[in-house]
């Protein structure tokens, strides 16, 4: 079995399982190796936003509405 196939297979699976599965394969390796790349990755991240926002692409929100639309979705995502 290859990666390609244990990929795809995975990509069938629920989103709750895909996510269990990820955390179970990030766990295996070393903290320092997961580290630099969701580091690295946040860092493209902010860059794209920033550059989103600067463009006009994207705006700003207030942290209360930010919040307040988490908690509905979370909720929301509770109750479903």
């Amino acid at each position: 079995m290859t990666v390609a196939d244990i990929l795809s297979q995975t990509m069938q699976l629920p989103e709750t399982d895909r996510a269990e599965i990820a955390r179970q394969v990030l766990l295996t390796l070393p903290p320092a190796v997961v580290q630099e790349k969701l580091q690295s990755q946040w860092v493209a991240e902010i860059q794209a936003r920033l550059a989103a926002y600067d463009r006009g692409d994207m705006e700003a929100s207030d942290w209360d509405e930010v919040a307040a639309r988490l908690e509905e979705t979370l909720d929301r995502k509770a109750t479903s």
